[in-house]
């Protein structure tokens, strides 16, 4: 990691709709983006990798068109020029950036990915969560399957990985429940409960406490103890249709984003009882549908929207404009 990255304001603007937005583990400067054509529905996709720049523009450093759309790409830790990305048709495919090449790829889920994540501590174990419920744990060295397990009734719109405990991992889908799962037992959940009163579209754990944090279709975030799941320990509100993405801070244990279909990504200071919604951008002119925090700078933030427009900027200062 960079001890002293530049922080950029940068704004790019794509020809489909933006799906997913990471930021590079490696290069500051390095951006990847998923996209779709039609919302994601029908039709082609684009992966691209972007660099940012000091004025505030944004090169394209890979740009690679699939025959289905792109719903999420995943970095790896076991090189920095490795990205995956995860498919409408159930397509999961792992580049080379370097050679501008697939490396290897397999047909991962009988229908959607909604997800895909590298684990923390071994980052050749890669986790999918598809649209028809199901999560698998792969082995990227060989791209085979380890596990399939059977997680939620309808879609499973995230499985996500513990920071710290290795094999932990949470699931949320459109039956209303947040699952834990440990790799030691895979045959069954160690944890869940039925944590909102709509569809769960994401979950992200903190980075410094036991805690995780889900968003729903019943506009509330909710926030989580993983020691005591018998009620939450907050509820946010503050957006007006569904949440689609909460993503913890890196770098500030209280502090999360969320983004919404209200077209708005929100910034939360949980440990203020009274105010926690800190800051509204809403730069964006549809449903946003991408959300990450950068590893390298402590208050770079990104979103991406089907209105095409991929934004970084500081959470803590106005959003980048684009047209």
């Amino acid at each position: 990691m960079n001890p002293n990255p530049v922080s950029y304001q940068a704004a790019f603007k794509t020809d489909l709709c933006g799906m997913s937005v990471k930021f590079s583990l490696f290069d500051p400067t390095r951006i990847a983006v998923s996209s779709s054509a039609n919302f994601g529905i029908v039709g082609k996709g684009k992966q691209l990798v972007l660099s940012m720049l000091p004025n505030g523009q944004m090169n394209v450093l890979n740009s690679f068109e699939l025959p289905d759309s792109v719903i999420d790409c995943c970095w790896t830790e076991l090189n920095e020029n490795l990205l995956i990305t995860c498919c409408g048709n159930g397509m999961i495919t792992l580049w080379d950036l370097q050679k501008n090449a697939i490396v290897k790829e397999v047909k991962g889920h009988i229908k959607e990915i909604n997800s895909g994540e590298c684990s923390y501590k071994q980052p050749h174990i890669f986790l999918s969560s598809g649209k028809e419920g199901r999560v698998k744990v792969w082995d990227l060295n060989v791209m085979k399957c380890l596990f399939e397990l059977p997680a939620h009734i309808g879609q499973c719109y995230q499985a996500t990985w513990h920071p710290v405990n290795d094999g932990i991992f949470a699931t949320v889908g459109s039956d209303s429940t947040l699952k834990l799962w440990d790799l030691n037992t895979p045959n069954k959940s160690i944890a869940g409960l039925r944590a909102h009163d709509g569809e769960i579209l994401s979950c992200d754990f903190n980075k410094y406490q036991d805690i995780l944090a889900t968003c729903s279709t019943d506009l509330s975030i909710r926030i989580w103890d993983l020691k005591n799941l018998k009620f939450p320990l907050n509820i946010l509100g503050g957006h007006r249709y569904p949440v689609k993405r909460v993503k913890y801070s890196p770098f500030h244990q209280s502090i999360l984003a969320s983004s919404s279909y209200d077209m708005n990504v929100c910034v939360w200071d949980t440990s203020d009882p009274v105010q926690p919604l800190k800051f509204t951008h809403n730069k964006h002119t549809e449903f946003v549908m991408g959300l990450d925090f950068s590893i390298h700078n402590d208050r770079q933030i990104a979103s991406t929207s089907w209105d095409g427009r991929v934004l970084v900027w500081d959470f803590d200062k106005p959003q980048p404009q684009i047209q």
